[in-house]
């Protein structure tokens, strides 16, 4: 938010599972535990239903650009984990 000047966009992608109500993190854990909780061993964390939430909350507005349909070239990688959704957030800065 502090990077953009108002009116100025954001396209932002990120794990998100819509079983959790809010975000989901595990800082400690293995890379098997991990791969276990994320999908990926990189991941320490996994947003739930308040994603929209959290970027309206820093100051957004917030749309969903819905990717069903459009072609697999340039739809967002969907995590090994299973849960991800293929969402992408449209914020622009208030």
């Amino acid at each position: 938010h502090r990077v953009l000047k108002e009116g100025g966009r954001l396209i932002i992608s990120f794990p998100i599972n819509y079983d959790f109500d809010e975000v989901h993190e595990e800082k400690t854990g293995s890379g098997e535990e991990r791969i276990r909780l994320f999908g990926q061993d990189d991941h320490l964390r996994v947003f739930g239903k308040d994603s929209r939430k959290i970027l309206e909350d820093a100051g957004f507005a917030v749309s969903s650009i819905e990717l069903d349909g459009l072609p697999q070239d340039i739809v967002p990688v969907t995590g090994p984990a299973g849960y991800d959704t293929n969402e992408i957030f449209c914020c622009v800065r208030k």
